[in-house]
């Protein structure tokens, strides 16, 4: 049991976070100092992040080509009931924020950035538009942007598409369609298909595969592995569209085409990562693109000899909680020449 000296140093952080506005300085030291996610969790942070993702990082890659920014999941600015989360996590070191913090962006820093956006001339442009592009059929403004949002929460129903609609904006969101209408993956409620249409209809998102159910993790040599890379054989040991991940991708596009009425043809792996042979399968059974968490642009590649995932992969930077509107500026700066002419 803390001592009263404890107990009153702790109301008075919380009243001079109430009184001085020092909730922004609070908040900023967690993000700080917060714990990434364990790494069994199904929350689990990417591969692809880290250096890449700090300042210097991004000031070091070329300005060409168009960003794809990954969203997650969203929630209103400060409040009495979370800033006690966040003065007990500071303050006492207890366990008291989630997982899924991690990747949370708040209502008013999301408006912020779309706000930065729109001021600044940018436009957002679908995936097919990008590919479009990517593949020189077509020529797009030095200013587009492609607008992600993983898994399909409900609170980018509430909270991101008021702010997309101000602003005109639009967005790719990679459904987990197995679990659709339910709230029985890591407390998540995830967006029913009638609303899911209902938004397509309105032109404000469209939806993509995030696998039917493979967002898990799975133990394999003491180590915790995405369940999509481990169950992508068949029973001769390859990888096929007759193993248990390739029956898994037909159902989210089965999914998808009958409810939504439209063919699946992007998919985002979970954990935000898959493997040159996944790769292939996504694109074998009919997926056009592939988008993984690596923070990078996509560009035309005039390169004799391009990588061999390049002409599969489309990268995507992570905005999450440790997002500063600094490294957000540098994610989408334009292209110093016009992209595709």
């Amino acid at each position: 049991m803390r001592s009263p000296g404890s107990v009153a140093g702790l109301v008075l952080a919380l009243g001079l976070v109430v009184g001085a506005g020092a909730s922004v300085v609070l908040v900023a030291e967690w993000i700080a100092t917060a714990p990434t996610i364990s790494p069994e969790s199904d929350l689990a942070t990417p591969l692809f992040s880290g250096e890449a993702l700090r300042h210097d990082g991004l000031a070091a890659q070329e300005a060409s080509g168009v960003p794809i920014l990954c969203y997650h999941y969203f929630r209103p600015g400060l409040t009495p009931a979370r800033m006690l989360r966040v003065l007990g996590a500071v303050l006492l070191n207890m366990p008291t924020i989630p997982d899924k913090e991690y990747w949370t962006t708040t209502v008013p820093e999301f408006e912020r950035q779309m706000r930065y956006l729109a001021e600044n001339g940018y436009r957002t442009i679908s995936l097919d538009e990008l590919c479009d592009y990517l593949e020189g059929r077509a020529e797009i403004s030095p200013r587009s942007v492609v607008l992600t949002i993983d898994d399909g929460d409900r609170s980018f129903v509430e909270h991101a598409v008021p702010v997309l609609r101000r602003y005109g904006f639009t967005a790719t969101v990679f459904l987990l369609t197995g679990r659709a209408g339910g709230n029985d993956w890591n407390r998540l409620d995830i967006v029913d298909w009638e609303t899911l249409r209902r938004l397509e209809e309105e032109g404000v998102v469209r939806v993509e595969s995030h696998t039917h159910r493979m967002h898990a993790k799975v133990k394999a040599a003491g180590e915790w592995v995405p369940r999509f890379l481990q169950e992508c054989r068949d029973e001769e040991g390859r990888v096929s569209p007759s193993s248990a991940l390739g029956r898994d991708l037909l159902a989210s596009r089965n999914a998808i085409r009958r409810h939504l009425g439209h063919d699946c043809r992007f998919i985002a792996w979970p954990f935000g990562f898959g493997s040159a042979e996944v790769d292939s399968l996504a694109q074998t059974m009919g997926m056009r693109r592939v988008l993984t968490l690596r923070p990078n642009r996509n560009a035309l590649d005039h390169r004799a000899e391009p990588e061999p995932l390049d002409g599969v992969n489309l990268g995507r930077y992570t905005i999450t909680a440790r997002t500063s509107f600094r490294l957000f500026r540098m994610m989408v700066r334009p292209a110093a020449t016009t992209v595709g002419g």
